[in-house]
């Protein structure tokens, strides 16, 4: 094969257009195009330049006996490759730490483990996974299936992760550091090269070496493209974690809103102010992180660290005028001054098992003059509560309440214009009635007996319930064993009678045996 006609293969193997090979070597088009029709020849200088582009010795390249044999060898020692670029990354890691100072080792461990920890924290999704295909697998009723396909899908998941783990930690550290080392080794040694062989010819090109984007090894090909896969799941599953740090941040432009809105009508708490400001900056930087990670922006690193600074420090101040803040404001715990209170009351005949149930505040008041009667009074807060009582005097007597028509503005602008005075009441008072019951010493004695002894009444009402439903699940559970044995002892009988039919018809089986023997001998 020809000189002009390896060229031409030689770029299309490695996909390189004829203007691509001639920027590298620093020549016109039409020249590329001269040499792959045979018209002219390359320089040396040329030659030695496209044996390093295309990996090859200058025999390969130039001697007319050699063939494409070996083009054809690279697609089939993949395998050979990939051991190579395991070896050539140990290697390269070995001399790169050696030349390294101790200032670069401390950046390089601490930039890995952060990655390390980030790739640890990815976990997660892997996780959520899995509970969501075993609550899919569940349904299934075959407990033997469920275990088995859970616990072999288990097993692939892991082998993802850790697969995933260890390409993208080795991709993230051949991509930082490696990369890094071995590209500024490159040129510093075609730089000596070049000023010890010819300063004058060859200067233009390696400033445009220099000016370049390294060209990506062959051998790391497998790396490049599974780190790629692993970098988009990467950012993949920081956008889902994004989600909330996006939620939050509109959460807290409302909340700010809010404040300043509270601010012009009187309510002054400073710290809520500054905290929530100060909250959305820390917000904004960690949204800005993850735009710059998931469009490969870079961050400016200085400003950044500031701003997180400022942020944290912001906050912790405005913790603590906050409760300065809160000290200063004072806790009434009662119903806010200045409701509309609503009292009700009815006359009732008092009986031997008369008395008032209700789990709110009860108060009873002797009085001497009313004999048998007894004078209920109920007080609550329309606006809230609604009242009644029964329609006829019952023994049992109960206070039928609702609740009221509550004005949502209203009760807003209460709590706001208590704020502003620095108080707070107990607003769940609101939702609370207070009766009163007044009548002699002996009918009140009476009232409180009577709703001691519905009290343990009931409770041993529902201690007997209780105890029926447990006598009732165990009686089931007696019955259920019972049937479950007989069941056993018609099965046993069952397959004792078919072991006596076995028998029996080996019996049988043997004696035709016999009888057949006792034929073929005849």
């Amino acid at each position: 094969m020809s000189f002009s006609e390896k060229l031409q293969n030689l770029r299309k193997e490695n996909k390189m257009s004829q203007e691509k090979l001639a920027d590298l070597l620093d020549v016109t088009r039409q020249s590329v195009s001269k040499w792959e029709s045979g018209l002219t020849y390359p320089e040396m200088d040329k030659l030695l330049a496209m044996c390093k582009i295309f990996k090859c010795s200058l025999d390969d390249l130039t001697n007319d006996e050699v063939t494409c044999v070996k083009i054809e060898d690279k697609k089939k020692t993949n395998l050979n490759n990939f051991i190579d670029s395991g070896l050539d990354f140990i290697e390269k890691t070995y001399h790169m730490i050696r030349q390294m100072s101790l200032a670069e080792i401390t950046k390089c461990i601490f930039v890995m483990g952060c990655i390390t920890l980030l790739l640890f924290l990815l976990n997660g999704p892997f996780r959520f996974l899995k509970h969501s295909v075993y609550s899919i697998i569940s349904v299934i009723s075959n407990d033997t299936i469920v275990a088995f396909l859970s616990r072999s899908f288990y097993l692939i998941v892991d082998i993802c992760y850790f697969i995933s783990f260890i390409l993208a930690w080795v991709y993230l550290f051949k991509l930082i550091f490696l990369d890094h080392y071995d590209n500024t080794k490159t040129v510093v040694v075609e730089k000596e090269n070049t000023l010890e062989n010819n300063k004058s010819d060859n200067i233009t090109e390696i400033k445009k070496q220099i000016g370049q984007t390294p060209r990506k090894e062959k051998s790391y090909a497998f790396f490049e493209i599974l780190g790629k896969l692993t970098i988009l799941f990467i950012k993949g599953m920081v956008c889902f974690f994004a989600i909330p740090v996006v939620i939050s941040f509109f959460f807290l432009s409302a909340c700010l809103l809010i404040t300043v809105v509270l601010l012009f009508k009187g309510v002054i708490y400073i710290g809520v102010l500054l905290g929530i400001i100060f909250a959305i900056l820390l917000n904004v930087l960690i949204v800005e992180i993850i735009f710059n990670f998931l469009f490969n922006r870079k961050n400016q690193a200085k400003r950044m660290l500031i701003t997180f600074i400022v942020s944290i420090a912001g906050m912790g101040l405005s913790f603590g005028i906050f409760m300065i803040e809160f000290t200063n404001t004072k806790y009434i715990d009662e119903a806010p001054k200045g409701m509309n209170q609503k009292t009700v009351e009815k006359m009732v005949t008092m009986n031997d098992e008369f008395f008032v149930d209700t789990y709110d505040e009860l108060q009873y008041i002797g009085d001497e003059s009313l004999g048998d009667k007894v004078l209920l009074k109920v007080s609550y807060y329309p606006d809230y509560l609604q009242v009644s009582f029964p329609k006829e005097d019952v023994a049992y007597y109960y206070i039928v309440e609702k609740s009221g028509k509550i004005q949502f503005t209203n009760s807003i602008n209460r709590i706001v214009n208590d704020l502003s005075k620095k108080r707070l009441y107990n607003y769940s008072k609101l939702y609370e009635k207070k009766v009163t019951i007044t009548a002699t010493q002996e009918n009140i004695h009476k009232m409180k007996a009577n709703a001691q002894k519905n009290y343990e009444e009931e409770a041993k009402r529902q201690q007997e319930m209780e105890q029926e439903y447990y006598n009732s699940t165990l009686s089931d559970y007696e019955n259920t064993i019972a049937a479950l044995r007989d069941e056993k002892r018609e099965l046993e009988e069952k397959n004792r009678i078919q072991e006596q039919d076995i028998i029996k018809y080996e019996t049988k089986l043997e004696e035709y045996k016999n009888q057949l023997r006792s034929l073929i001998d005849e």
